[in-house]
C-alpha cells in the first residue's frame, strides 16, 4: 500500500469519526431537552401541589380565590387587606403563566399543555390582574396576552 493510499485511508477513517462524533453530539443535547423538559415538568407538578396545599389550609386565600374567579369580581368591592391578597394571588398566577410562555418560548413545553392549560389560564386571569393593576415586565409576554385576548377563538374550558 503506498502513502498516498494510506493517506486516503486515514482521511477517511478521520471523516467517518467525526460524522460519529457528530452524531453522538445531536443524540446528547436531545437526551438533554428531554431531561430539562421533564424536570420543567416535575418543578410545575410541585408548584401545583404547592398551591393547592395552601388553598387547603388558608382560609381567607380559598375565599379570596372564590371572589376572584367568580364572574361578578370587582376590584371596587375589596378592603385595603383584601386588596393586597388579591394583587398577590393573581401575581403568583401571572408569574406562572409568564414563565410557561417563556417555557413553551424556549421549547421546553409543549404545545398540547401550553394551548391546552396555559393559554386558557391566561384568557382567565389576564382580565383580573389587569383590573388589579399587575402587568408583566416581560414584553414578549404582554404581546401574548394581548392576542390571546383579541382572539376570540379561544374559550376558557371551567378554570
Amino acid at each position: 500500500m503506498t502513502i498516498e493510499k494510506m493517506k486516503d485511508w486515514f482521511e477517511l477513517i478521520a471523516l467517518v469519526a467525526v460524522i460519529g462524533s457528530l452524531i453522538a453530539v445531536v443524540v446528547e443535547l436531545r437526551q438533554t431537552q428531554t431531561a430539562m423538559r421533564a424536570q420543567a415538568y416535575q418543578a410545575r407538578a410541585f408548584d401545583g401541589i404547592e398551591w393547592n396545599m395552601e388553598l387547603a389550609k388558608n382560609e381567607a386565600i380559598r375565599s379570596m380565590q372564590k371572589r376572584l374567579d367568580s364572574a361578578d369580581f370587582d376590584p371596587a368591592t375589596l378592603t385595603q387587606s383584601e386588596l393586597a391578597l388579591a394583587k398577590r394571588l393573581i401575581t403568583i398566577v401571572r408569574i406562572d403563566l409568564d414563565n410557561e410562555h417563556f417555557q413553551y418560548q424556549s421549547g421546553l413545553l409543549d404545545p398540547g399543555f401550553y394551548y391546552g392549560e396555559t393559554v386558557n389560564w391566561i384568557k382567565h386571569a389576564a382580565p383580573i390582574w389587569r383590573a388589579l393593576g399587575e402587568l408583566s415586565p416581560r414584553p414578549e409576554f404582554r404581546a401574548e396576552v394581548d392576542r390571546i385576548l383579541a382572539d376570540d377563538s379561544i374559550t376558557v374550558s371551567g378554570q
